[in-house]
C-alpha cells in the first residue's frame, strides 16, 4: 500500500539493467515502515522476469563477522569460501592494519577480487543484490558494497539496500560516498496514511464499518504497516470496536527490538514513569544524554509507538511493562522515584515506585509513604495506603514510629476487613500498656477492642490511660463515656453524663476544646457525641440536644477520628424518631464513604439505614440495606456489632413472610460479648419477632425478657431503644395471658409522651388484641391516627388490616373493604406480609368471646383495587373484551387479575364469583 512510486523506480532501473545500465538503490525508513517487503516484492518481481537475486541480511549480533554481509551474498550466488581457492586466498589478507575494523581498510585487491566476482554473476544475465538491515553491517562489507556499487554503472545489476533510519545515522561516510554516485538513487519510506491505511484494512475486511475502523487503527498505529497487519489479525471481520489483542502485543515488540537500544531503554522507562516522564527525568533515570533521549523519542514516533511524546494507546505500554524482567522492573522504578523525587509531582505516584521497587533506601522515602498513605485514605485508594503503611513499618527503625505507623495501617485495613485488621492488636495493646503509644491513640485503640469484645483488655488499657492522664482526663473521658454506648455494663450512662456535667449551667455535651490541638478538638467531638447520645437514652433531650447533633454532622467530615461521633450523632437522631433527617445525614454519609472506598464504613451506615427503613415501615428497602451491611464485610469482620445488621434483616426478613431466610441469618455465629452490648439487644429483637411469628411465643417471650432485664439493669429503659413492652404483650396475647399484656401496655402508654406517635400507635394496636370487639374498634381507630402521625408504613398496614378485620365483624362492611385496600396498597409497596385473621381469639378481661371473623370479608380485603374493578365488572355481567375496552387494558391482563381474584377468594368459575361478590357489592 502506498508504495507505488518506490515500486516503478524500481522496475524502471531493473529496465536499465536489462539494456546493460545498472544502478543502486538506498531505501530508508522507520522501524517495520515496509523496506523488507518492498525489496522482497521487486525481487520476486525480478526472479519472474529472469534475473539472479543475491541476497544478504546484516544484523547486530554478527557485526562483529569481517565480510559477514558479503559472505551471504557469495553464498546465495553458490559460491564458497572454503571452496574456492581464489576467494581464500583474496581474503588472508584482507585488511592493511591488522586490528582495523573501520570502513576503508580493506585493501585494494580485495575489494576488486570480490567485486569482480559479484559482478561475475550477471555475466549470464541480469543480476539483482538485496542487503537488508544495512544499519548493522560489518565494515568490511561495507568497503567491499560501496567499491561494487562505484562500478554497476555499466553493469548489469542493481543493488538495493535497506536501511532504519534514526539519528544518528550509521555509517555516515558510506553514506556520503555512495549518494555522491549519479546512478545511485535514494528513497524514503513514510508510514501509510490515513487513505493508505483505509486501503489495507478495507482490503482484509469488508465491513461496512471498515473506514471508521481504519481511522481508530490509524491513530493506534501512527500508519505502521506491521502493527496494522497485527490489529486486523486480532479484531476480525464485523468488528465493532478496535481492541488491541495479544498480535498487537507481539507487533509492537517486534518494532521495539528492532529499534536502537537507547530507544528500547527510553521506552520501558516511558511506560514505567507514564504520565510523569519528561526529557530531563529520562535522561536522569537512564544517564543518557538529552540529545540521545530526543533520538530516542523520533525512532519510536517513525515506529509508530509514540505520538507527542506519549504512546498511542495504553496496550503498548501494558505490554511493555508485563515484558519487563523482574531485576529491569524494580531497577526502573527505584531510579524513577529517586528522579522524581526533587519535582513536584504526588506524593502517591512517588510511593507506587517505592513500593514497586520493594525497598527504602533513602531518607526520605517513610515520609513520602506516611504522606502517600494520607493521600490515599482521603481519595479512596485504600489498598495503595495499606501497601504504603505496610513498607514504611518494615522500613522504620523507630519503635514509636513503627507504632505510629501499625496504629495507621489498622485503621486502613480495618477499613476494608476488621477480621484482617484484627492481627495488629496484641502488639498495640502491648505498645499501650508499656506507654510508647499517644494518648488519642491509646484511646482510639480502646474502641477497637471494643469492636472484637476484647474486655480485659479495655481494661487495662484504661487503667495504663488513666495514669498517664492525671493531670489532663479529656483522653480517659473520651472513652469511658462512649463505653456507655458501646457496653453499658462497664460504665452505667448515666455515671458517664454525671462524669461530666457542664460547668456554669452548661449541657453535658456543650464541651469546649483547647484552642489550637486538633487532636483534644476531636475528643472533644466524642465527648459531645458521646454525652448527647447519653441524653438520648437516659432521658428525653430538648431540642438544643438535637441540634447539636445536626451540628456535629455538619461540621465533620467522615474520616477514622470522626466516624465514632458521626455515628453516635446519627443514631441520636434515630432514637428520637428524626428520620427524615436521619435519612438526609446516612445518605450523605454514605456517598463519602463510597468515595472513600471503605465498606466497614459502608457496611456499619448501611445497618443504621436499615434502622432507619424499617422505622418508617419500609420493609423491603430495611431488608435489602441490611443484606447489603452483611455483604460489605463478612459476618465474622463485624465483631460484637454484629447485632445491629443481623437484627435488622431478621425483623425485616419476618416483617415480608421470609421466615427461612431469617432462619437461615439465626444460623450465623455470633460473640457472646454481643449480647452485652446495645446491638445484642437489636439481634434480640429481631430473634424474638421470628420465633413470635413462626408460632413460638414461649421462646419469643425469653428473648423479650432478657432485652427488659439488660434494658432496666443499663438505666436505658426507652420504648425508643426497643419497645420491649410491647413486644412481650404480643407474646403474653400469643400464650392467652391478657391480663399481662394489658398491665404491660398500660404501663408503657403511661411512661411514654404523646410526642411519640409511633410507640403510642404499636401500644394502642396490641391493646386491642387483648380487648372486646367494641373496645378493640376504638383502639384501633386511635392506634391508625397516631401511626398515621409517625408515618411507619408497616406498623400502619398492620393497624389497617385489623381493623378492617374488627370493623367487618361489626358488619360495617364498606369500611372495612376500604382500610383493607390501603392496608394492602401499603403492603405492596413496601414488602409487608400481613398476618392472616384469626378466626377467634382467647377470653378476654370482659368474659366475653369476640364475634368469629368472615372468612369471606377477610379474602375481599386481600384484593386490590384493579383486581376490585375487574370483579366487579364481571358481577355486572360485562365479558372480559368489555371489561378491557372499559378499563383501557388489555384483554390479557383483565383475564390475569381474574385469576388472581378466584385464587384469593378460593373460586374457580364466573358464577362463584357472582355469589360471594354481590352482597358486598350492594352493601349500603
Amino acid at each position: 500500500m502506498e508504495r507505488d512510486r518506490e515500486l516503478a523506480l524500481l522496475r524502471q532501473l531493473y529496465a536499465s539493467c536489462r539494456q546493460g545500465s545498472g544502478g543502486v538503490v538506498l531505501i530508508g525508513g522507520g522501524t517495520a515502515s515496509g523496506k523488507t517487503a518492498l525489496l522482497h516484492t521487486f525481487a520476486e518481481e525480478s526472479v519472474e522476469a529472469g534475473s539472479v537475486f543475491l541476497t544478504a541480511t546484516a544484523s547486530i549480533a554478527e557485526q562483529g563477522l569481517p565480510f559477514g554481509v558479503i559472505g551471504q551474498l557469495l553464498t546465495s550466488a553458490g559460491l564458497s569460501v572454503e571452496d574456492d581457492r581464489q576467494l581464500g586466498g583474496l581474503l588472508d589478507g584482507r585488511t592493511d592494519v591488522e586490528d582495523s575494523r573501520q570502513p576503508g581498510h580493506v585493501t585494494p585487491q580485495v575489494l576488486n577480487g570480490l567485486s569482480k566476482v559479484l559482478l561475475e554473476v550477471a555475466d549470464t544475465g541480469p543480476a539483482v543484490i538485496g542487503v537488508d538491515d544495512l544499519q548493522y553491517c560489518d565494515p568490511e562489507s561495507l568497503d567491499c558494497l560501496l567499491h561494487l556499487a562505484r562500478r554497476l554503472r555499466t553493469a548489469p545489476m542493481v543493488l538495493i539496500m535497506n536501511e532504519h533510519v534514526g539519528p544518528p545515522q550509521a555509517h555516515p561516510e558510506f553514506h556520503a560516498d555512495l549518494l555522491h554516485q549519479a546512478h545511485c538513487h535514494y528513497l524514503q519510506l513514510k508510514p501509510l496514511s490515513l487513505h493508505g491505511t483505509t486501503a489495507m484494512v478495507t482490503a482484509e475486511l469488508a465491513t461496512r464499518k471498515a473506514e471508521q475502523f481504519a481511522h481508530a487503527c490509524h491513530v493506534l498505529s501512527g500508519g505502521n504497516p506491521l502493527l496494522i497487519r497485527a490489529l486486523i489479525e486480532d479484531n476480525g471481520a464485523g468488528v465493532q470496536e478496535l481492541v488491541p489483542g495479544e498480535n498487537f502485543s507481539r507487533a509492537v515488540l517486534n518494532c521495539l527490538y528492532r529499534c536502537a537500544r537507547p530507544a528500547q531503554d527510553t521506552a520501558k522507562a516511558l511506560a514505567v514513569l507514564d504520565k510523569y516522564a519528561s526529557p530531563t527525568v529520562l535522561a536522569q533515570v537512564l544517564k543518557l544524554s538529552p540529545e540521545v533521549i530526543a533520538h530516542a523519542y523520533d525512532e519510536l514516533t517513525a515506529a509508530g509507538l509514540l505520538a507527542n511524546g506519549m504512546f498511542r494507546h495504553e496496550a503498548t505500554r501494558t505490554t511493555l511493562l508485563r515484558n519487563l524482567l523482574p531485576d529491569e522492573r524494580t531497577a526502573l522504578h527505584s531510579k524513577a522515584a529517586l528522579a522524581l523525587h526533587n519535582t513536584d509531582i504526588p506524593a502517591t505516584v512517588l510511593a507506587r515506585h517505592l513500593i514497586a521497587a520493594g525497598r527504602v533506601e533513602e531518607p526520605w522515602g517513610l515520609a513520602v509513604l506516611r504522606e502517600a498513605a494520607w493521600q490515599g485514605l482521603e481519595e479512596g485508594e485504600t489498598s495503595l495506603a495499606i501497601s504504603c503503611l505496610t513498607m514504611a513499618h518494615e522500613a522504620s527503625t523507630d519503635e514509636n514510629e513503627r507504632m505510629s505507623v501499625k496504629n495507621a495501617l489498622f485503621g486502613a485495613e480495618w477499613r476494608i476487613s476488621p477480621s484482617t485488621a484484627a492481627r495488629h492488636l496484641p502488639e498495640l495493646t502491648e505498645a499501650a500498656l508499656a506507654g510508647r503509644l499517644d494518648r488519642r491513640t491509646t484511646v482510639d485503640l480502646v474502641a477497637r477492642l471494643l469492636w472484637y469484645g476484647r474486655i480485659g483488655d479495655i481494661a487495662d488499657v484504661l487503667e495504663a490511660l488513666e495514669q498517664r492522664d492525671a493531670p489532663e482526663p479529656v483522653a480517659v473521658d473520651a472513652a469511658r463515656q462512649w463505653l456507655t454506648y458501646f457496653y453499658p455494663d462497664i460504665v452505667r450512662a448515666n455515671d458517664a453524663a454525671a462524669s461530666n456535667p457542664g460547668e456554669d449551667g452548661e449541657q453535658p455535651w456543650d464541651i469546649k476544646a483547647p484552642a489550637g490541638d486538633s487532636r483534644t478538638s476531636v475528643q472533644s467531638l466524642i465527648l459531645r457525641a458521646t454525652a448527647l447520645l447519653g441524653t438520648v437514652l437516659s432521658q428525653h433531650p430538648n431540642e438544643d440536644a438535637l441540634n447539636w447533633a445536626e451540628m456535629i454532622l455538619q461540621s465533620s467530615r467522615l474520616d477514622d477520628s470522626t466516624l465514632l461521633p458521626v455515628t453516635m450523632s446519627l443514631i441520636s437522631l434515630v432514637y428520637t424518631n428524626r428520620l427524615d433527617k436521619a435519612v438526609f445525614w446516612c445518605e450523605a454519609l454514605l456517598r463519602e464513604a463510597t468515595a472513600k472506598s471503605a465498606p466497614t464504613w459502608q457496611a456499619l451506615l448501611e445497618a443504621i439505614r436499615s434502622t432507619i427503613a424499617f422505622r418508617q415501615g419500609r420493609v423491603a428497602s430495611a431488608e435489602q440495606y441490611a443484606r447489603s451491611a452483611l455483604t460489605l464485610i463478612s459476618p465474622k469482620s463485624w465483631g460484637v456489632t454484629i447485632g445491629s445488621p443481623l437484627g435488622a434483616v431478621l425483623q425485616a426478613n419476618t416483617a415480608m413472610g421470609r421466615y427461612e431466610e431469617a432462619a437461615a441469618y439465626l444460623r450465623i455465629p455470633v460473640p457472646d460479648a454481643m449480647f452485652q452490648t446495645l446491638d445484642g439487644l437489636r439481634y434480640l429483637h429481631g430473634r424474638g419477632r421470628f420465633h413470635l411469628a413462626t408460632g413460638r411465643p414461649h421462646a419469643a417471650l425469653s428473648d423479650f425478657q432478657d432485652c427488659r432485664d439488660k434494658m432496666r439493669a443499663w438505666n436505658l429503659d426507652m420504648p425508643t431503644i426497643m419497645p420491649w413492652r410491647i413486644e412481650m404483650a404480643q407474646a403474653y396475647v400469643a400464650v392467652g395471658k391478657q391480663d399481662e399484656a394489658v398491665e404491660l401496655l398500660r404501663e408503657q402508654l403511661d411512661q411514654i409522651q404523646d410526642t411519640d406517635a409511633r410507640t403510642v400507635g404499636m401500644s394502642l394496636r396490641v391493646l386491642a388484641s387483648a380487648s372486646s370487639p367494641k373496645e378493640a374498634q376504638r383502639l384501633l381507630g386511635d392506634a391508625v391516627a397516631a401511626l398515621n402521625e409517625a408515618e411507619d408504613r408497616y406498623e400502619l398496614a398492620i393497624a389497617l388490616s385489623e381493623y378492617s378485620r374488627v370493623l367487618a365483624n361489626a358488619g360495617n362492611d364498606n369500611q372495612a373493604r376500604a382500610l383493607a385496600r390501603r392496608a394492602n396498597r401499603l403492603a405492596e409497596d413496601n414488602g409487608i406480609m400481613l398476618p392472616k385473621a384469626r378466626k377467634s381469639t382467647p377470653s378476654h378481661p370482659t368474659g366475653r368471646e369476640p364475634a368469629t371473623v368472615d372468612t369471606d370479608t377477610d379474602r375481599l380485603t386481600n384484593l386490590s383495587d384493579a383486581e376490585l374493578r375487574v370483579a366487579a365488572l364481571v358481577v355486572n355481567g360485562q365479558t372480559n373484551r368489555q371489561i378491557a375496552t372499559e378499563l383501557f387494558i388489555t384483554t390479557s391482563t383483565v383475564e390475569q387479575h381474574l385469576t388472581r381474584v378466584y385464587r384469593k377468594l378460593n373460586i374457580t368459575r364466573r358464577a362463584d364469583l357472582q355469589h360471594k361478590l354481590k352482597p358486598y357489592l350492594l352493601a349500603p
